[in-house]
């Protein structure tokens, strides 16, 4: 499964479970392949080409995978990582805010964190396992913070580089989950301001955010990309 239909998937079974995950483990070091993730002048094989846009992911710059993708792609693509980031950043803002201002067991209740390990190649937490060429196309094998079954990355080589191939983007699901970081970042500012108790956080969450994670859910149907 590549990036955007894994982000379908993820979110799809996340949002419809209802996101509750250890936020404790939101700071850890993220994973990643072993070995460097820039060949001299760049990465030279899709393994490395990975593994830098692990990298840069990782690092927040985003500006720097642009040149990692294919050139029709790269718009959607994007789009839908600063979503995520949004999203993700609006998570945090409210785990700080619950933490402070309520109970620091009560913030694993309202945890979107994994959010970001819900993007395929593009997660937070990646291991670059394996890469297998033919031609100008490759498939590297990742894991995604240690979940199985493996996801298949997919590249094609244009103008001597290695370029990632993403699945079709997945229309207003960028808009959605920004709606969504929207809700999760009001709340935190009302939490801050003691506005809120934890019953009334989540009632009001509940009902601010049901219409939003239920189009997201509506419109992520998954597609599984063949594996090599």
């Amino acid at each position: 499964m590549t990036g955007c239909h894994l982000v379908a998937a993820g979110i799809m079974v996340a949002f419809a479970a209802g996101v509750s995950c250890d936020r404790s483990g939101r700071d850890a070091a993220p994973a990643g392949g072993t070995g460097s993730p820039d060949g001299a002048g760049g990465p030279a094989t899709p393994f490395q080409t990975v593994l830098a846009v692990h990298k840069y992911r990782v690092e927040g710059r985003l500006g720097m995978i642009e040149s990692y993708l294919v050139a029709e792609q790269r718009p959607h693509v994007l789009e839908l990582l600063h979503a995520v980031d949004r999203l993700t950043a609006a998570d945090q803002a409210l785990g700080d805010a619950i933490t402070r201002s309520l109970c620091r067991l009560t913030s694993e209740d309202f945890d979107d964190s994994q959010v970001a390990n819900l993007v395929g190649v593009f997660s937070r937490d990646v291991d670059v396992l394996d890469e297998k060429i033919e031609g100008d196309a490759a498939v590297v094998t990742v894991q995604i913070a240690k979940r199985v079954p493996l996801d298949f990355v997919h590249l094609v080589r244009s103008g001597g580089r290695w370029l990632i191939r993403t699945d079709a983007p997945i229309p207003g699901l960028a808009a959605e989950l920004g709606r969504l970081a929207d809700v999760l970042s009001a709340a935190a500012r009302r939490v801050a301001d003691g506005r809120l108790t934890a019953e009334q956080l989540r009632r009001e969450l509940d009902a601010q955010s049901a219409d939003v994670r239920r189009r997201i859910v509506e419109m992520t149907v998954t597609t599984k990309s063949p594996a090599p």
